[in-house]
């Protein structure tokens, strides 16, 4: 599966594949026809304290990652990573839209950079899970003398 991330200002394209939407509100002067988006998972964006903890530290990428990992640790962020998970294993391309001027400092690119299995989750769901347990089993064992 390829991931992507792409401005809510891009015109959507065919090879978008799924087009999810990682915002907690729904972008301002655009209409939801326009934007063509299959999915809107306003509980895996940032939250408000979060947004707010972003506008004053902009500098800080890898605060900002594990402040965004820890609430992603709801009940409602897994659901909406679980329904994300689900629907990306069907398709070939993923999509994920952002509305925010700096590409890295979004949700969107974190989520990416999550799925793709660089970064630990912070609940037992995910690609990460299934890649390391088809590593346990790969790994030979010891053997006992």
């Amino acid at each position: 599966m390829d991931i992507a991330v792409k401005s809510i200002l891009a015109p959507p394209s065919l090879s978008d594949g799924l087009r999810v939407l990682v915002e907690r509100r729904w972008p301002r002067a655009v209409e939801r026809e326009a934007l063509k988006v299959d999915l809107w998972l306003p509980e895996a964006a940032f939250t408000p304290e979060l947004a707010a903890w972003m506008a004053r530290h902009p500098q800080h990428l890898l605060a900002l990652r594990k402040r965004y990992f820890a609430a992603l640790s709801t009940p409602q962020a897994e659901a909406a990573l679980e329904s994300l998970y689900r629907q990306a294993m069907r398709r070939r391309q993923v999509t994920l839209l952002h509305a925010g001027r700096h590409p890295d400092n979004t949700a969107a690119s974190i989520l990416k950079s999550l799925m793709e299995g660089r970064r630990k989750p912070p609940s037992p769901t995910g690609p990460a899970k299934a890649a390391a347990v088809g590593l346990r089993a790969a790994r030979p064992r010891p053997r006992r003398r």
